[in-house]
């Protein structure tokens, strides 16, 4: 819950850019090194101060849905790629490219946070 506050104050802080360049980028600004402080003090559950949150809304965990998405696309791709009739071998190889391209589609820019997903999942470093 915090992270996703602190995600949204600085949002907030730079969607101000426009509109006050100097002020916005003075809080911006202040904003990142408390959070680089915090995190060199490993203090990672308290990025800012309840004082800096404000009462700002929390940016929605939609995590969740990314993985219910990716994981029902890619058994269905999987599931056709079975009954594809396709040469013994080249399925696996055909299956984890599907697999892998849908994942790289459905997380766009973040798709190294999905990599690490995998990893997980598998059992991988």
């Amino acid at each position: 819950m915090h992270a996703r506050q602190v995600v949204a104050s600085l949002h907030m802080a730079e969607g101000r850019l426009d509109s006050e360049p100097q002020a916005a980028l003075e809080e911006l600004g202040a904003l990142l090194l408390k959070i680089a402080d915090r995190y060199c003090e490993s203090r990672v559950g308290a990025m800012l101060d309840q004082e800096q949150l404000g009462n700002v809304q929390p940016v929605p965990d939609r995590e969740w849905m990314r993985i219910a998405i990716w994981a029902s696309l890619s058994a269905g791709v999987v599931i056709l790629i079975s009954r594809a009739s396709l040469p013994d071998g080249a399925e696996p190889t055909v299956m984890v490219f599907a697999v892998l391209t849908i994942m790289a589609i459905v997380w766009n820019r973040r798709v190294r946070q999905a990599l690490d997903l995998l990893g997980i999942v598998t059992g991988g470093p």
